[in-house]
């Protein structure tokens, strides 16, 4: 996990009453259960309540999935295996790609661009990416809808 976000004070030179830290985390395949996450979390509230009695914490867990865990030898690996020429590779990314697969709908994440560019307040791909992300999904869909 990492801290991705600091709130506290109004003044550089005035302690706060009172911060928030968030921290971003992600399952992995080899760490399937969420309760097992937020264990590590509670202990380290604990320990540091222990050691301040003045720290007060609250720990909420906004959105807790499975991870995505797409065998590397499944169909639809394989294919885009074969149109892309590369091999797969992981990603501690959050997608709703675990719903389908949750109900037994191959998935897996793939598109086109940089993910430097994803999810910033400047995205964008080039031309030439939305180009391959077309052919790559036009030979998907033949390969597996027709």
């Amino acid at each position: 996990g990492e801290c991705t976000l600091m709130e506290g004070g109004f003044k550089v030179n005035i302690i706060p009453e009172q911060a928030k830290l968030s921290v971003n985390f992600r399952l992995i395949p080899a760490h399937k259960d969420p309760a097992v996450s937020m264990g590590w979390f509670t202990g380290i509230i604990e320990q540091l309540a222990r050691n301040d009695t003045d720290f007060r914490a609250e720990l909420t867990n906004h959105r807790a999935s499975s991870p995505l865990d797409v065998p590397r030898d499944s169909e639809i690996v394989t294919i885009l295996k074969e149109i892309l020429g590369t091999d797969p590779v992981g990603a501690p990314y959050y997608t709703e790609a675990v719903s389908y697969t949750s109900a037994g709908i191959p998935a897996v994440i793939c598109g086109p661009g940089s993910i430097d560019q994803a999810h910033t307040p400047d995205e964008y791909i080039s031309l030439e990416q939305l180009g391959l992300g077309y052919k790559t999904y036009k030979e998907l869909v033949k390969r597996t809808c027709l």
